[in-house]
């Protein structure tokens, strides 16, 4: 018995995403199956994991040779000063960049909070409001109004946008 199953009956089963069709997609595979014997499902599922393992690691190495690939145009683009480019097909590929905040020092970020009355609501807050509330200080230009005890990393990236067709 697993550490949820008090729970079955007691609420909703959560709906499946019916993003891209999914939904669909997994009521036609279910109609394909549905007179398959439990061992043949079993090891159908088996299958179709390992699949999905193999498929996995390949986009964790193709997502390597993006990392990659990102890092020597944004080092090409940012050499001869361009922040964006068009390419031979009518792509764009322009740098992104994004800050990323953290707390370095909570202690020091906690005395910051107390002293400045106006942003105890950040004891509440969500880290994704945190960021952004670090995000907003930046894009008004008030740099100087990040307390030291909070880190802010910049990513860059590059954005591409496809030429449509």
């Amino acid at each position: 018995m697993g550490k949820w199953d008090k729970l079955r009956g007691k609420f909703e089963t959560r709906p499946l995403t019916n993003e891209g069709g999914f939904r669909e997609k997994v009521g036609q595979v279910k109609d394909e199956h549905k007179d398959d014997s439990l061992e043949l499902l079993l090891e159908l599922f088996d299958q179709a994991d390992e699949e999905k393992e193999r498929h996995e690691e390949a986009i964790k190495e193709q997502n390597v040779e993006i990392e990659a690939l990102d890092q020597l145009i944004r080092e090409n683009l940012e050499s001869q000063e361009l922040r964006a480019v068009e390419s031979a097909v009518g792509h764009i590929y322009k740098i992104d960049i994004k800050p990323y905040p953290s707390i370095n020092d909570k202690v020091g970020f906690e005395k910051f909070v107390d002293e400045n009355p106006q942003l105890e609501y950040l004891w509440s807050i969500q880290p994704s409001s945190f960021a952004a509330w670090v995000k907003d200080l930046l894009d008004q230009g008030r740099d100087a109004e990040v307390p030291s005890s909070v880190s802010v990393f910049l990513k860059s990236s590059i954005k591409l946008t496809r030429r449509k067709a």
